[in-house]
Protein backbone atom coordinates (compact mmCIF):
# COMPACT_ATOMS: atom_id res chain seq x y z
CA UNK A 1 0.00 0.00 0.00
CA UNK A 2 0.91 3.41 -0.78
CA UNK A 3 0.13 6.21 1.78
CA UNK A 4 0.23 10.06 0.65
CA UNK A 5 -0.76 12.83 3.07
CA UNK A 6 -0.22 16.63 2.86
CA UNK A 7 -1.34 19.39 1.27
CA UNK A 8 -2.65 17.56 -1.64
CA UNK A 9 -6.53 16.96 -3.17
CA UNK A 10 -7.40 13.50 -2.00
CA UNK A 11 -4.92 12.22 0.74
CA UNK A 12 -5.37 8.19 1.33
CA UNK A 13 -4.43 4.85 0.73
CA UNK A 14 -3.79 3.33 -2.55
CA UNK A 15 -2.21 0.19 -4.05
CA UNK A 16 1.57 0.32 -4.60
CA UNK A 17 1.54 -0.19 -8.77
CA UNK A 18 2.76 -3.32 -9.93
CA UNK A 19 6.59 -4.25 -10.31
CA UNK A 20 7.34 -2.30 -6.99
CA UNK A 21 8.47 0.90 -8.34
CA UNK A 22 6.40 4.20 -7.77
CA UNK A 23 7.71 7.39 -8.50
CA UNK A 24 6.49 11.28 -7.29
CA UNK A 25 4.66 11.77 -9.95
CA UNK A 26 2.93 8.54 -10.30
CA UNK A 27 2.30 9.26 -6.19
CA UNK A 28 0.82 12.73 -7.58
CA UNK A 29 -1.80 11.74 -9.81
CA UNK A 30 -3.11 8.80 -6.81
CA UNK A 31 -3.62 11.72 -4.90
CA UNK A 32 -5.13 14.37 -7.89
CA UNK A 33 -2.37 16.68 -7.84
CA UNK A 34 -1.34 19.00 -5.19
CA UNK A 35 -3.97 21.16 -2.92
CA UNK A 36 -4.33 24.97 -4.40
CA UNK A 37 -2.90 26.58 -1.32
CA UNK A 38 -0.94 28.89 -2.40
CA UNK A 39 1.06 28.07 0.43
CA UNK A 40 2.01 24.17 -0.63
CA UNK A 41 5.91 23.31 -0.08
CA UNK A 42 5.70 19.64 0.74
CA UNK A 43 4.47 16.26 0.19
CA UNK A 44 4.96 13.43 2.38
CA UNK A 45 4.74 9.58 0.88
CA UNK A 46 4.58 6.82 3.21
CA UNK A 47 4.89 3.00 1.64
CA UNK A 48 5.19 -0.11 3.15
CA UNK A 49 8.12 -2.72 1.96
CA UNK A 50 8.15 -6.25 1.56
CA UNK A 51 9.03 -7.08 4.73
CA UNK A 52 6.20 -4.38 6.24
CA UNK A 53 9.00 -1.66 7.13
CA UNK A 54 7.08 1.81 6.69
CA UNK A 55 9.31 4.07 4.41
CA UNK A 56 8.68 7.50 4.15
CA UNK A 57 10.00 10.27 1.76
CA UNK A 58 8.97 13.82 1.40
CA UNK A 59 9.68 15.70 -1.41
CA UNK A 60 9.72 20.08 -1.87
CA UNK A 61 7.06 20.91 -4.26
CA UNK A 62 8.79 23.84 -6.61
CA UNK A 63 6.79 27.26 -6.82
CA UNK A 64 6.03 26.05 -10.83
CA UNK A 65 4.22 23.12 -9.32
CA UNK A 66 6.81 20.67 -10.43
CA UNK A 67 7.74 18.01 -8.00
CA UNK A 68 11.61 17.96 -6.97
CA UNK A 69 13.10 15.48 -4.90
CA UNK A 70 15.51 16.25 -1.81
Amino acid sequence: MLFVIGLVKKPGFFPYPQGGQCNLAQALAFVRGVDETPDARYVKVLRQDPRGKIIAGVFKIGLDRRADAY
